[in-house]
């Protein structure tokens, strides 16, 4: 942040003096620190009259397995730790990259939550560069905000291993879309209403997200796994954490869908191969880097079409996946 203006702004370093009367609370924490942080600020909020109202930047999930297997957001986390109403707590997203907004260049932005605080919210925040759009679906927005990261980091392997090949990038792109229309038929009934953001947000991240940016450095060798999550001078990719969550998640027998060619019953991640090898590659480490290019070559994958068709089938809908009954 050298010679960067802050004015008027005002830096501090203790957790309590920046929130203790603040009346909006931007989140820009990562969604593995967000429960833990809230958790802090919970004591110091104790005493106020006014409930504040927080906006949470955050992109990434956490799976909970038990009783059921649901999603957990961030906006989730920080109700339950902080006591915080629902209402009170909206999600900002893409389409965007921070440093274009930095710069001023054109962007686009959608804050999600209730009526009574996002309508208002949007208009806060709207500038002639900055266009901020409103939605009421907040927790399906924010599992997507987490999804598409899982799919950049592989777009960037994908890119450095082929030398930016256009086919190439453009065959992952299908099928990893393909994958997302699934899940999203999977979270929600009206998956429809998604297609816009999810698609825009998706094509922005791997362009040029960190997520797509770390796979790039995976396939080049200047980055490997050992190194962890947080990268000096890029910050956390929340994408490795949320390829364990959503594998995990969508691994459970409970959640078994129909498989359309072997008339069995599977978990749906058996129908997410891309999905399936990320996880291999990021989480459980037995495949290398290169091997995510055989999820575009093997001769068994489906046409992503034909997934896409599976899904609008409307079958697949557990509405337990959001807590919902």
């Amino acid at each position: 942040m050298v010679d960067t203006p802050l004015c008027p702004l005002k830096v501090v370093t203790n957790l309590q003096e920046a929130v203790w009367d603040a009346d909006i609370v931007v989140n820009g924490l990562p969604s593995t620190e967000t429960r833990e942080v809230f958790e802090e600020l919970s004591k110091y909020w104790k005493e106020r009259i006014s409930v504040p109202v927080i906006i949470s930047l955050a992109k990434g999930i956490e799976a909970s397995l038990d009783p059921i297997p649901r999603i957990i957001t961030p906006t989730q986390m920080i109700s339950s730790a902080a006591g915080v109403p629902t209402e009170n707590i909206l999600y900002l997203g893409g389409p965007n990259i921070a440093s274009e907004i930095y710069n001023k260049e054109y962007a686009n932005a959608r804050i999600c939550g209730s009526t009574k605080w996002r309508k208002p919210l949007a208009k806060f925040l709207r500038q002639p560069h900055f266009i901020v759009w409103d939605n009421s679906d907040i927790v399906t927005h924010e599992v997507m905000g987490g999804l598409k990261n899982v799919y950049a980091i592989g777009a960037g392997m994908v890119a450095a291993l082929t030398n930016e090949s256009a086919t190439s990038k453009s065959v992952y792109f299908a099928h990893c879309t393909s994958e997302m229309i699934f899940i999203t038929h999977l979270l929600t009934e009206q998956p429809e209403k998604l297609a816009g953001p999810l698609l825009a947000d998706t094509y922005v991240t791997l362009l040029k997200g960190r997520n797509a940016w770390y796979g790039q450095m995976l396939a080049k060798g200047e980055l490997r796994l050992d190194m962890g999550d947080s990268i000096k001078g890029k910050g956390m990719i929340q994408g490795i954490s949320a390829v364990g969550a959503f594998f995990e998640l969508l691994s459970q027998p409970s959640l078994s869908v129909l498989h359309p060619e072997e008339n069995k019953q599977v978990a749906p991640a058996e129908l997410c191969p891309i999905l399936k090898r990320l996880y291999r590659i990021l989480i459980k480490r037995e495949l290398p880097v290169g091997d995510i290019l055989q999820a575009l070559r093997d001769e068994t994958m489906n046409d992503p079409r034909e997934r896409i068709e599976m899904a609008q089938s409307h079958t697949f809908y557990r509405p337990s996946l959001l807590g919902k009954p």
